[in-house]
């Protein structure tokens, strides 16, 4: 079963996108061309699909007029079609034959093939779907990796200092001079959760605990092994048309999908999360808010489904974060920015101040 892609983009917008899938195959219910026999659906179907093929590889120029009727420049546009990529020319497509695979396979309804490069391409040609793996983002992840770290386990601590204090009372700040560093994690888990609003904060303290738990699960039993030669766990985005989606993807509950599962439209493994090459030219701590953004949906559903409530924006910036601020502290625990926000807060308290 497909997976949704949960995608967090340069421009700090987080949703769901599904990319279109491939091009459905052409399929005919009987021959094309010469001595075919020529049902205007299936001529249509086959005039509309030459038509979309480049000159350059095969394609009439200029286009069939798309009328179900097979001319001349129909049977000129299937022959020149077939000397172009297959061995027998005979001015025909027949609905199993290699004219019509050769048709599918141009066209991308097979799965494509990957590009190795995306410059120097003959004007007119179809662009690649995918591209090469960026050695520089498995760079940048492995560069980023220590940070990622540092301000999960900051978050962690910080979570582990006020443990005692959060009961299923509602929330009483501990006075006294010794309590400096509660009172200061306290302030921060209140700027992010909200978490003295309510009522009964224990049982929310604890999922907010567990989604934090399970990041750093997620990240020690991928990395253990390998730390810094294969980070499986960040891969590169090759999908060009996520590119200007996203500065990185994944799906919620990643971490607990079998490697069967596959992403929704893109039919890779949903147990990653992908990184794209426009996430190189953010900031540093852009960067790494966007991983652990990304982490929080990936161990979404244990215990609590993490989404984006807020769809826009980031808490790091201080003109988004009113919108941030202003959803319910029930939503807070389930938005995935306010775990990354919490995150960086917990290592940098300046951000709470300062943003970025």
């Amino acid at each position: 079963m497909a997976k949704e892609c949960l995608a967090f983009s340069t421009d700090a917008s987080c949703v769901v996108v599904r990319p279109s899938p491939p091009r459905d195959a052409i399929v005919i219910a009987a021959s094309v061309g010469a001595a075919g026999a020529n049902k205007p659906t299936d001529v249509r179907a086959i005039q509309g699909a030459l038509n979309d093929v480049p000159g350059a590889n095969g394609g009439p120029t200029p286009p069939l007029k798309v009328d179900g009727i097979v001319g001349s420049k129909t049977l000129a546009a299937i022959k020149h079609f077939q000397q172009t990529h297959v061995k027998v020319v005979d001015s025909r497509i027949d609905p199993k034959g290699r004219t019509l695979a050769a048709l599918n396979a141009e066209l991308g309804s097979t799965v494509p093939i990957a590009a190795q490069g995306l410059t120097g391409a003959a004007q007119g040609t179809r662009v690649p779907e995918f591209l090469p793996p960026d050695p520089e983002i498995l760079a940048t992840v492995v560069r980023l990796l220590g940070r990622i770290r540092e301000v999960i386990r900051a978050a962690t601590f910080r979570l582990a200092t006020v443990d005692r204090f959060i009961t299923n009372q509602k929330l009483s700040v501990p006075q006294g001079p010794f309590l400096a560093n509660v009172r200061e994690s306290l302030e921060i888990l209140e700027a992010a959760f909200s978490i003295g609003k309510i009522n009964n904060p224990r049982p929310p303290f604890d999922n907010i605990k567990r989604v934090f738990q399970n990041m750093t699960v997620a990240l020690n039993r991928t990395f253990e092994t390998a730390p810094l030669i294969a980070p499986v766990l960040f891969v590169p985005n090759t999908h060009i048309s996520m590119e200007p989606r996203a500065a990185a993807y994944t799906s919620r509950g990643g971490a607990f999908f079998k490697p069967g599962e596959k992403l929704d439209g893109i039919n890779e493994p949903a147990d990653r999360i992908y990184v794209c090459r426009n996430m190189l030219k953010a900031p540093e701590d852009f960067q790494v808010a966007a991983l652990v953004h990304e982490l929080a949906h990936f161990v979404s559903g244990q215990p609590i489904e993490v989404v984006d409530v807020v769809k826009q924006g980031t808490m790091l910036k201080l003109r988004d974060r009113p919108r941030f601020n202003a959803i319910r502290p029930e939503d807070k625990i389930r938005s995935a920015e306010h775990y990354s926000f919490f995150a960086m807060v917990a290592k940098s308290p300046k951000f709470l101040v300062e943003g970025i």
